[in-house]
């Protein structure tokens, strides 16, 4: 019951009377201290560099935010002045109150269009930006995996370097992708256009490419073995023809074909190398 009461006391003189005089001139001074901390914020975004389109959002947003804080608290006077009696609405102090605060309310929605147009502007040039960096920086993986791509494999290049080679250049073309759908991401953002276009031209034309490297190195392995074959062959008339010196002692031409012998032993022919020594020392003896 105390509780009611309590309640009652300080809520019916709100309820009945609403702000105060002295109430709603604090309401208002705090309204106008956010619209000047909009103003500070609004200098300090001029003063940024516009190459620095983070900060500048930053500083848009932040004077976004205090205009509309400014807004809230003049609508809150305006609200409890229109909530009066036609009679208490009339009090000197209230219709000047009314008549400032509707002036002042005119001005801050439209500085709150204005900076929502502004950062929706800063944010459309951001996307852009973004977009072609990571587009650039795609299209340098790419030219850095081409280069790789473009350096031949001399024979006799062993399978698992073959391998190990081409994990590398999918590993590039996933970062390329990677980097381009980004950049994608950023551009629907973007109205529709011709470099928009690119970008996605440029995605499809990556991942085609990269679906394709599984097979190419395939291929690259067949052809390997299938030049192993030949060396066999080669080898083995080699070793019919001519004694062979042993490796120690060989000079460069004997020491590649031992080389070469590694390889086969390694990927084609297990004991192969073993098998050349042996005939090695059948004919040194």
């Amino acid at each position: 019951m105390h509780k009611v009461t309590l309640f009652c006391l300080l809520y019916f003189p709100i309820a009945l009377f609403g702000l105060s005089r002295t109430e709603s001139h604090a309401i208002h001074e705090k309204a106008m201290t956010e619209w000047s901390l909009r103003n500070d914020k609004v200098l300090e975004y001029l003063d940024i560099p516009e190459s620095n389109l983070s900060e500048r959002l930053e500083c848009l947003y932040e004077a976004l935010s205090h205009a509309q804080k400014s807004l809230e608290l003049t609508n809150q006077i305006l609200d409890n002045i229109a909530s009066k009696p036609k009679k208490r609405q009339e009090k000197v102090w209230r219709h000047k109150l009314k008549y400032i605060c509707s002036r002042e309310k005119t001005m801050i929605e439209e500085e709150i269009q204005n900076l929502q147009a502004g950062i929706s502007t800063l944010e459309l040039n951001q996307h852009v930006t973004t977009a072609s960096l990571l587009h650039q920086q795609a299209l340098e993986v790419i030219t850095e995996v081409e280069q790789a791509r473009s350096i031949p494999f001399v024979f006799p290049t062993p399978c698992s370097e073959i391998k190990e080679r081409f994990a590398n250049f999918k590993a590039l073309y996933e970062k390329a992708i990677a980097l381009e759908q980004e950049a994608c991401d950023h551009a629907a953002f973007l109205p529709e256009q011709e470099s928009v276009k690119v970008l996605h031209e440029t995605l499809s034309n990556f991942i085609q490419t990269y679906s394709t490297i599984d097979q190419t190195c395939e291929e690259e392995v067949a052809k390997r073995f299938n030049n192993l074959i030949v060396s066999v062959e080669f080898l083995e008339a080699l070793i019919d023809e001519r004694p062979f010196p042993d490796e120690e002692n060989a000079d460069d031409e004997i020491k590649s074909i031992f080389n070469l012998l590694r390889e086969v032993d390694a990927e084609m022919r297990p004991g192969i190398l073993e098998e050349t020594k042996a005939a090695i020392a059948t004919y040194s003896q």
